[in-house]
């Protein structure tokens, strides 16, 4: 291999080297190489003259005799047998013809790289010196082998699944691998026990006298009289439409002719689309509503202003009568299963049977808990019984006849 330049750069004796060696090339004779591959100007005029120390020399062919340049190869040592190997994989190959082995395709690329270039790993580089790959450790198991390590000098490897421990060995053997949160390193004392005897036997205990005792119940008394005594609320009702009864002695409790042989038995229900009609009257947020048992013409709902308001769905809409008893926000409402009583759980501790049709409470009961729900019985022979749950994590059966609870869950 030669190297070429322009004449205009070279000095008049690098010219006359290079017409000597343009000379030579013309011939059909090659240039002798050493093992350095450097031709040696001296050993030529040695090979002519006969003084070769090898048997080969004199059947090597020789520059003429007034050549004394010296050709070094530049090309770097590549190994061109790598691409005739099958198990070679280049890093730009998009298909491959062969079936290769594990080991050929993950073979590390060899070679400088470029730092802005993608590693072998295929991620691009997010350091200087190449990419750091995030390993699965959390917070807490982070800062126990940190803390560990500045405390104590060692600490797990964390690019190491097993334990392998990294850091001071002996430190590592003394503590017998503990951490910061394993607690002491050294033997837990026990703690002496205490004989409750002893000291009892080394006090004198003092007998009280009676005023002191009659002390101590008044006090207690008067402990008791702070609590409030959890009064109920006056009820009342307000009738808001015009006629009570029709023409043929009918109250709003009558169900209407269309819905007495209850919904067609081809009724769908789908996604609402618009909205048909809202119902206003309440001062504040609205906690439950429900439909009327069966014929779902009547909808009640129970409100944080502390009434219970009934309203119409059929016709115009309005509003028929609104229930007053209570001094708290009514939490929950649940109609009995003919719909002629419902219930009303009261943030006032109170939980009230009412008259659907005539708005007159009927019983009212506490247990001094507040009542967060209440469910009526499904049945209608035991309609005067409640389940009733409650802030204080029980649930209470109640029995409205006898004013008690009949059962606790």
């Amino acid at each position: 291999r030669t190297c070429r330049a322009h004449p205009s750069s070279l000095s008049p004796e690098d010219n006359r080297t290079m017409e000597a060696l343009a000379a030579y090339a013309d011939s059909d004779e090659e240039v002798p190489e050493t093992s350095s591959g450097v031709y040696d100007s001296k050993e030529a005029t040695e090979g002519e003259n006969g003084a070769g120390t090898g048997e080969g020399d004199a059947d090597l062919p020789r520059p003429p005799a007034r050549s004394s340049v010296k050709i070094q190869d530049l090309a770097p040592a590549v190994d061109l047998s790598l691409e005739s190997n099958p198990y070679y994989v280049k890093t730009d190959t998009k298909t491959v013809y062969h079936n290769p082995r594990v080991q050929d395709l993950w073979k590390p690329v060899s070679g400088p790289r470029h730092p802005d270039d993608i590693n072998p790993l295929g991620v691009a580089n997010n350091t200087y010196l190449g990419h750091i790959e995030k390993t699965a450790m959390n917070e807490f198991v982070f800062a126990e082998q940190f803390h560990t390590f500045n405390s104590y000098g060692y600490a797990v490897n964390p690019s190491d699944h097993s334990s392998n421990m990294v850091g001071d060995a002996t430190a590592h053997r003394k503590h017998k691998g503990r951490t910061v949160y394993s607690g002491s390193n050294g033997p837990k004392k026990k703690k002496a026990k205490i004989d409750p005897r002893e000291w009892k036997n080394a006090i004198d205990v003092v007998e009280l006298t009676e005023e002191q005792r009659a002390a101590i119940q008044a006090d207690k008394a008067r402990m008791r009289g702070r609590r409030k005594q959890i009064e109920s609320a006056p009820e009342s009702t307000i009738f808001h439409a015009k006629v009570f009864k029709d023409y043929q002695d009918r109250t709003y409790m009558h169900i209407p002719h269309e819905l007495k042989s209850g919904p067609p038995p081809d009724l769908k229900c789908y996604i609402p689309k618009k909205c048909v009609h809202t119902w206003g009257g309440h001062g504040k947020a609205v906690n439950k509503i429900e439909f009327f048992p069966k014929s779902g013409h009547l909808i009640i709902s129970a409100s944080m202003d502390q009434t219970v308001k009934l309203w119409s769905v059929i016709g115009q809409r309005p509003l028929l009568r609104t229930y007053k008893g209570h001094s708290g926000a009514v939490r929950d409402v649940n109609f009995t299963v003919d719909g002629t009583k419902f219930y009303t759980a009261s943030y006032d501790r109170y939980v009230k049977l009412w008259d659907t049709e005539y708005g007159k409470c009927i019983s009212r009961h506490t247990s001094k808990k507040i009542p967060y729900c209440v469910k009526a019985h499904p049945s209608l022979e035991k309609a005067h019984e409640c389940i009733v749950g409650q802030g204080d994590k029980l649930i209470v059966q109640w029995d409205t006849r006898a004013d008690e609870i009949t059962q606790n869950y």
